[in-house]
């Protein structure tokens, strides 16, 4: 291996034009994050790790950028849509208790 010797000044001149062309590059490029971190924290605090398909994770991720919104929120809300179907009455429990809001009667002594 051969080695060049190149003068101090000569590594201090590529180092500033290299620091000039990564912060043109970086003022170039827009930040495209998907998940938002760094864009809407919020008042998150907790990390929760979850096992997914690709399939789950790519559709998630697109519905996020879609939505303008960052993953969790998207994951919240549909954790909010979860929990308002699974506390509506259902047609099933309408039916048997007569009434529309799906609320039992009082039995009668």
């Amino acid at each position: 291996m051969k080695f060049d010797p190149v003068s101090i000044d000569e590594l201090r001149k590529r180092k500033r034009e290299f620091s000039e062309r990564l912060a043109a590059d970086r003022e170039a490029t827009p930040r495209t994050s998907t998940d938002g971190r760094s864009l809407r924290a919020g008042s998150r605090s907790e990390q929760l790790n979850l096992r997914v398909t690709k399939e789950f994770k790519s559709a998630l991720q697109r519905e996020a950028q879609a939505t303008g919104m960052t993953m969790a929120e998207v994951m919240e809300a549909a954790w909010d849509a979860y929990r308002t179907l699974r506390d509506a009455p259902s047609d099933s429990a309408k039916a048997r208790t007569g009434t529309k809001t799906g609320a039992t009667r009082k039995k009668s002594s």
